[in-house]
């Protein structure tokens, strides 16, 4: 008995230890959450109306057909993806769920000729299009999960700075369009998470190129269902001047939108694995502590009952000698 109470006292001990660690990690993460989402809401405007400006850039597409590779939908045959995740785990599920979108993704490649990008009919996943794989990486968690699908990566970034800087983010950004403008690809399609709310991560495929008015109204729907400020701007026609040259300007304006939006949805990831760390570090500490609870429960108990042994072989002892 007397090696079990000291088991016990040892475990109740340890399990203090990593409970005042989890509880700094939390209050870390809290920090971070919050300069992250501040982050991130403070970019919401601007992202708020890249999306409406593309909305009604998407309609001008539409009504003057111009064929450009950055605006014209092409027949798939190999899709660049890129995959925003953390350096570090300790997040609970996050990476797990993102990586559950991009494998549904990638064993069901209808979903990228379908309108949203994730649902298809019955007809349409039963007859898969044959498509090739090929991605970039934010993030050493990334990397990893590339890997287990047995994919190809043709860039991985997993050194960028924990503060999101849209100069680091020209690195990635110039990768991407070099990539496109190399023909190899048809489809840009970018995973990352949305930030709801700190219990709410929901992780989301877009298109980044071609740009085009489908993928852009996904875009506008997701954020009607999630963010309940935002509100789209009219989307009526719109008569453009477009100088020096229509082919400058479209690929002027698509790649500074696209840049601004590639570097919201890394802020909005950043605060999404911030707010699943918090949560994360603050179940774990909630866990140590109803466990430290019970083993001390357990330790008061056995120790009541090894005292009470040893009134009981006094008293016996007493009595044999009277």
């Amino acid at each position: 008995m007397a090696g079990s109470i000291k088991l016990i006292k040892r475990r109740i001990k340890s399990i203090a230890s990593t409970a005042k660690l989890t509880r700094a990690m939390q209050m870390i993460a809290t920090a971070a959450m919050r300069k992250a989402v501040t982050q991130s809401r403070a970019a919401q405007p601007f992202a708020s109306e890249t999306i409406t400006f593309l909305n009604r850039f998407a309609g001008y597409i539409t009504q003057n057909k111009i064929n450009h590779p950055y605006l014209v939908e092409q027949p798939l045959q190999t899709v660049l993806g890129v995959v925003i995740t953390s350096n570090r785990g300790l997040c609970g599920n996050y990476h797990s769920a993102l990586e559950k979108k991009v494998r549904s993704v990638v064993n069901n490649p209808a979903f990228l000729i379908t309108y949203p990008l994730d649902e298809a009919t019955k007809e349409q996943l039963t007859e898969q299009p044959k498509v090739n794989f090929e991605w970039i990486v934010v993030g050493r968690k990334g990397e990893k999960m590339i890997r287990k699908l047995d994919q190809p990566i043709i860039a991985s970034f997993n050194k960028l700075n924990e503060n999101v800087d849209l100069a680091e983010l020209n690195a990635v950004f110039n990768v991407i369009r070099e990539a496109y403008d190399s023909g190899k690809y048809q489809k840009v399609i970018i995973f990352y998470t949305q930030h709801v709310n700190s219990l709410k991560q929901v992780p989301s495929v877009g298109q980044l190129l071609p740009v085009s008015a489908p993928q852009i109204q996904r875009v506008v729907d997701e954020w009607q269902i999630n963010f309940k400020d935002f509100r789209p701007g009219e989307v009526t026609a719109r008569d453009y001047v477009i100088e020096p040259g229509e082919t400058a300007v479209i690929e002027t304006i698509s790649l500074l939108l696209l840049k601004s939006l590639l570097y919201y949805f890394v802020l909005e990831s950043k605060a999404s694995v911030e707010s699943a760390r918090m949560l994360a570090m603050k179940n774990a500490t909630d866990a140590a502590s109803e466990m430290g609870q019970v083993l001390t429960l357990a330790y008061n108990q056995l120790r009541q009952g090894k005292i009470t042994n040893e009134i009981a072989e006094i008293s016996a002892g007493r009595a044999a000698l009277e």
